[in-house]
């Protein structure tokens, strides 16, 4: 160890010493240029820009703005999701992608000690973030239920409730489970939860439910307070690229969140692209429909070949992997799937739902190697 190795460790806290960097799912970049790849690892929307949204764009970097700063106040995507949300501008925080406002709140609620909880296999930035500031963070183990082989298991989660709890962190549907808590289930369970917690209910893939008329959690911040709603614009909406997300929350805790964030942390071609999708639905909900239709096909032919997986409400399943079919296997065949080995549950493997062209061609993959077992 040299001389500066030696002053950063002294600097460092043991929880940063000893912290596990977060790992994205894989792209074509890492892998050989001499195939070509389909990427099922990241949940992303696969489907083309519209062509209107790179008009506006264009015309946007044609009124010569990228050598200025963005408006910070991000005052007309506010006034959108205003009207989207039925809530008021001091209830809304504009975030570089909902990662940026998971941080945000941990740092924030957690800044002067205290406690978090999250479910096991939950989405790996929350638990990455607890773990960076070096606060207690309590694992709840997920529980089988006839509907599911990884349900969030509220009453376990309420168990871990003390009086040093901070945060707890659930999102609904669940990512990489896909596992789905009931509106009436989960309001019923912020409900019972002293004031002093916060719940931050991520609904990053709140357009993919199906399963129920979902309920917008953004309406319940009048009611409770204590509950922090997350969302974004990567998913359904397609700007994965430009990081952009956003959350709702009681106004006095927006107002700390806005004056300890960084400064011009949302780019003006986020603000911008996520106005106009706002504005423009239609060609949204035609994808979000046809997702819903492939992750049903994709169950089907699970079912058809007794391959197991959790029931998703996301633009994703999980499944169990065989000797056949495996995070290996398909990427011999240039899919690239994501392995599930630090979220706890190394048998499966998670698959993300991309255009019907992708998914026809992972079809007929999946379909070719169940053949030769």
């Amino acid at each position: 160890m040299n001389d500066v190795d030696t002053i950063i460790q002294k600097y460092l806290p043991q929880s940063i010493r000893e912290f596990k960097p977060y790992r994205p799912g894989k792209s074509s970049n890492d892998f050989t240029k001499k195939k070509k790849y389909i990427k099922l690892s990241s949940n992303e929307c696969g489907y083309p820009t519209a062509p209107l949204l790179l008009q506006s764009l264009r015309r946007y970097i044609k009124q010569d703005r990228l050598s200025r700063y963005p408006d910070d106040s991000v005052i007309e995507l506010r006034k959108a999701l205003m009207k989207k949300h039925d809530i008021s501008k001091e209830q809304l925080l504009i975030t570089n992608g909902s990662n940026d406002a998971i941080v945000a709140i941990a740092r924030l609620l957690l800044a002067s000690g205290g406690e978090a909880i999250c479910s096991d296999h939950c989405f790996a930035v929350f638990p990455w973030i607890v773990n960076q500031l070096g606060n207690t963070l309590h694992h709840v183990p997920t529980h089988r239920t006839p509907q599911h082989p990884f349900a969030q298991d509220l009453d376990a989660l309420y168990g871990k409730v003390n009086r040093e709890t901070r945060l707890l962190y659930l999102a609904n549907p669940d990512n990489p489970t896909g596992s789905y808590i009931p509106s009436k289930v989960l309001v019923s369970f912020i409900s019972s939860l002293p004031k002093s917690t916060f719940v931050i209910v991520d609904q990053a893939y709140f357009d993919f439910i199906k399963s129920e008329p979902a309920l917008d959690f953004c309406s319940l911040i009048h009611e409770y307070p204590n509950c922090i709603v997350l969302r974004t614009f990567s998913k359904a909406y397609g700007l994965a690229q430009l990081r952009v997300g956003y959350l709702a929350a009681h106004e006095s805790l927006v107002a700390f969140l806005r004056s300890t964030k960084l400064a011009f942390s949302v780019n003006g071609l986020a603000m911008h692209c996520a106005n106009e999708v706002l504005h423009a639905p239609q060609n949204i909900k035609k994808q979000v429909s046809q997702t819903i239709v492939l992750r049903k096909n994709l169950e089907t032919i699970f079912d058809a070949h007794s391959i197991r997986y959790a029931p998703s409400q996301g633009n994703f399943i999980s499944y169990h992997q065989t000797q056949q079919l495996n995070y290996h296997s398909l990427l011999d065949h240039g899919i690239i799937t994501r392995e599930l080995n630090e979220y706890g549950i190394a048998p499966y493997s998670r698959i993300s739902i991309g255009t019907p062209s992708e998914m026809k061609v992972l079809f007929s993959t999946i379909k070719k190697l169940l053949s030769h077992g």
